[in-house]
């Protein structure tokens, strides 16, 4: 068992760690049901760790390169949970709707102008948006 000052402080070093000990371990066994294996168990400290350093590299200081390309790729969260709550309420009626439509294409361009896209598509409860090169 490692202590927590034992813990790899960097992505890479981390991931190997894991899978390192991922290695050792065998697959759970459920007791009801014999011919299914859950994965190895990893204690609460290595998921912290995991978040804490997948969070640091969201916060990554640096710019974007000037000289590529960018897809911002955008997709909505329990989208068809929300949409079927809202039309079994009655918020919505059932069938394509033109103003959840619009909305999504409002945001297509508020996205698009906000970060200087110049090509975007919507669909559903997703965008992508191109960025070309340039300042950032």
């Amino acid at each position: 068992d490692h202590r927590e000052d034992d813990l790899a402080q960097d992505l890479l070093g981390f991931a190997r760690q894991v899978r390192r000990e991922l290695q050792q371990k065998r697959p759970q066994k459920h007791d009801q049901v014999h011919d299914h294996e859950l994965a190895p168990l990893i204690r609460k400290r290595w998921w912290t760790q995991l978040g804490q350093l997948l969070k640091a590299c969201e916060e990554y200081p640096h710019r974007l390169p000037d000289d590529a390309w960018i897809s911002l790729r955008l997709d909505g969260c329990c989208w068809g949970t929300l949409m079927s709550r809202l039309k079994s309420s009655g918020v919505l009626n059932y069938g394509f709707r033109e103003e959840i439509a619009e909305t999504m294409v409002a945001s297509c361009r508020a996205v698009m102008c906000e970060f200087g896209g110049v090509v975007g598509y919507t669909h559903s409860d997703e965008m992508t948006i191109l960025v070309p090169p340039g300042p950032r």
